[in-house]
């Protein structure tokens, strides 16, 4: 393993037990250098999350030009963050996204 390999990884991420084996909830932290990398190109997005108050599954990110927000489903989704924190994500391709369809109407 090189050494950029071993600063790319995080600690161990939080395992569940089902079953009688470990399930792994969370993705490990991506490294400095590929979040630099990826925000140079563009495919990673940089905003303050919000988790919802009332339903605390439901996590957004504001868009870059602030005029939408990403929606993260789910506490692994968030891998780890909490409300408040600076975070960086990567938009998942369009025919996977999630569309609240009132905002629709209003286009």
């Amino acid at each position: 393993m090189t050494n950029k390999s071993l600063r790319c990884l995080s600690n161990s991420p939080l395992k569940i037990e089902e079953g009688g084996f470990r399930k792994q909830l969370f993705e490990h932290y991506m490294c400095t250098e590929d979040v630099s990398a990826g925000l140079e190109r563009g495919e990673l997005i940089k905003g303050v999350l919000r988790i919802n108050p009332k339903k605390y599954m439901e996590a957004f990110v504001p868009s870059p030009d602030g005029s939408a927000d990403i929606f993260l489903d789910g506490i692994a989704a968030r891998n780890r963050a909490l409300n408040g924190d600076d975070v960086v994500v990567k938009v998942l391709p369009s025919e996977q996204w999630k569309v609240l369809y009132q905002n629709v109407l209003k286009f």
